[in-house]
């Protein structure tokens, strides 16, 4: 087994954050939210998130809390259909998990840009087409 020092800000996804709880519902509670309209799944279950907004919320709270079930993540995703992974930033990091994760199966792309693409339109990929996966 290996392991890599991540440099990060905060011990979030750690019960060390359980403190700053409170204040980050409180500002969940000033949001609009509305029933997802896509499937996305949830770092704490590994699931989808619900259709209730205070559900949505709680859920949202004990993310900040809980470990991250990436790989349960991944794979239901992969049971559900997904074969492409796209990863938005400036390294790939969650592109080499999804490989990694998924390195049985034949049939999946897991995807790094550095920017948002052009064909990339908020809301929708509405043209995947054109989207170059090698």
């Amino acid at each position: 087994m290996r392991a890599v020092g991540i440099p990060v800000s905060h011990a979030f996804h750690s019960k060390i954050v359980r403190p700053a709880t409170t204040e980050y519902r409180k500002f969940l509670d000033t949001l609009t939210f509305h029933a997802p309209q896509l499937p996305i799944t949830s770092n704490v279950s590994a699931d989808f998130y619900p259709n209730d907004i205070q559900a949505i919320k709680d859920t949202m709270v004990e993310q900040i809390m809980s470990s991250v079930e990436w790989i349960k993540q991944v794979e239901l995703a992969y049971q559900r259909g997904v074969r492409l992974f796209i990863e938005i930033g400036p390294k790939r990091i969650l592109s080499a998990f999804v490989t990694n994760t998924l390195s049985d199966k034949k049939d999946i792309y897991a995807y790094l840009n550095l920017s948002l693409p052009p064909y990339m339109v908020p809301g929708a990929f509405r043209n995947i087409e054109k989207m170059p996966l090698t």
